[in-house]
């Protein structure tokens, strides 16, 4: 692993970390996932189900959960005050480095920021949902032809996240995320505003 990709922060899964093995390697922790990829610094998106401070504040930790796992994410010193500002409850955004304690896989987290805006998770989903993933039952084709109807009809402003979730609420989430991302990956949309789709 090379300079450069330990100071990349990768968004996945908790899963894919949870599932990996940590391990040493030229001096420094990485965790091999079971996918054959290495991962040092990485970025995730869950909610705040447990949360500890210590006493004196120099210490405190979070769980996330992301409904494929759950992980711990600990902030220490310093640092300790961007996981004690989070609550139970909250959708939080969390960036660290993977470190292994007691046979604990967990998140030394230096950035830690709670997420208010309701369509940050639908583009989390949207980044790490695969090309053309969908779900039993919908044909590919068919959402992507949806998708652009819903965008077309709400008009120039185009359509959110939300929007399309709402409008089409008999389709799964998993095969509309993935029907938008694969629209995007083709050039039949573009993104004019964070969360915001048009028809090119």
């Amino acid at each position: 692993m090379t300079e450069n990709s330990q100071l990349a922060s990768k968004k996945v899964h908790i899963d894919k970390i949870v599932s990996g093995e940590y391990v040493e390697s030229e001096g420094y922790g990485v965790l091999r996932a079971a996918d054959g990829s290495e991962l040092s610094r990485v970025r995730i998106l869950g909610t705040i189900v447990d949360k500890f401070v210590s006493a004196d504040g120099e210490y405190s930790s979070v769980t996330l959960d992301d409904s494929s796992e759950t992980i711990r994410a600990k902030a220490f010193k310093k640092r300790a005050s961007t996981l004690a500002k989070l609550e139970v409850g909250d959708i939080a955004d969390v960036t660290g480095t993977i470190r292994e304690y007691d046979d604990e896989i967990y998140i030394n987290s230096f950035v830690a920021q709670k997420i208010i805006d309701p369509n940050f998770e639908l583009l989390r989903r949207i980044e790490l949902a695969q090309p053309g993933e969908s779900q039993p039952g919908n044909s590919h084709e068919d959402v992507e032809a949806l998708i652009l109807k819903t965008i077309s009809d709400t008009g120039a402003d185009g359509a959110s996240l939300e929007v399309l979730a709402s409008v089409l609420k008999d389709l799964d989430d998993n095969d509309i995320l993935a029907a938008v991302k694969s629209l995007l990956h083709k050039g039949d949309l573009y993104e004019p505003v964070r969360g915001v789709f048009k028809q090119v």
